[in-house]
């Protein structure tokens, strides 16, 4: 039987992923809230699938998949996040992703992407007419694209209103590590404070 590891904070949304594993016969053998935790589990039971949210308490999932691909460690991995696939698909895809499924869309997809997956095949889902109608304009893309993996998690805490401490405990790195990331955002973007950087995100349907 197939063995998988699913990564995410929430309790109520591991227990629906497993249940859709289990009606694929495949089995969970590990669950975690962070990536630091899922990388060590990762080692231990060396999975065939990993589902991954990208947004968790400590580290992220850009950084993780880095970290596996590094590590050349052969598991499949299927993000399953809420943030926009406009801005995060490439990213997850050039960090070692070979699916992405938003977690607006129905628990069908998530069965979909994991057929998919197994069929030696990539799962990534172009914007629907709703995204298409809030294209973000090309001169933001490009910035977006400029920001690195950790940029882009800095950037994504700070927008929510997180503060310095706050992100540098969540993806464990140090305060000033975090001031240094969030001048470089500001000097990347044209911006010069939190709310100017709020701003920008709502304007391309980050938040």
């Amino acid at each position: 039987m197939r063995k998988a590891i699913i990564v995410d904070d929430h309790p109520f949304i591991r227990m629906a992923i497993k249940l859709i594993l289990n009606q694929e016969f495949i089995d969970t053998v590990a669950e975690a809230s962070d990536g630091f935790s899922a990388l060590s589990l990762v080692r231990q039971y060396k999975p065939d699938l990993v589902i991954l949210d990208l947004s968790m308490p400590r580290g992220d999932g850009l950084e993780f998949m880095e970290r596996v691909s590094r590590y050349d460690m052969n598991c499949k991995i299927i993000v399953l996040t809420s943030l926009p696939a406009k801005h995060y698909s490439k990213r997850c895809f050039m960090a070692g992703a070979v699916g992405f499924v938003n977690k607006t869309e129905e628990l069908g997809e998530l069965r979909s992407a994991i057929k998919t997956v197994f069929s030696g095949r990539v799962h990534f889902k172009t914007s629907n007419e709703k995204d298409s109608q809030k294209q973000v304009a090309l001169e933001d893309m490009l910035i977006l694209s400029s920001l690195s993996n950790r940029e882009l998690s800095v950037f994504y805490h700070l927008v929510l209103g997180k503060s310095n401490k706050e992100i540098s405990e969540i993806l464990h790195i140090s305060n000033k590590t975090v001031s240094t990331y969030k001048f470089r955002i500001y000097e990347k973007i044209g911006v010069s404070s939190v709310v100017d950087l709020a701003e920008f995100a709502r304007r391309n349907v980050i938040i």
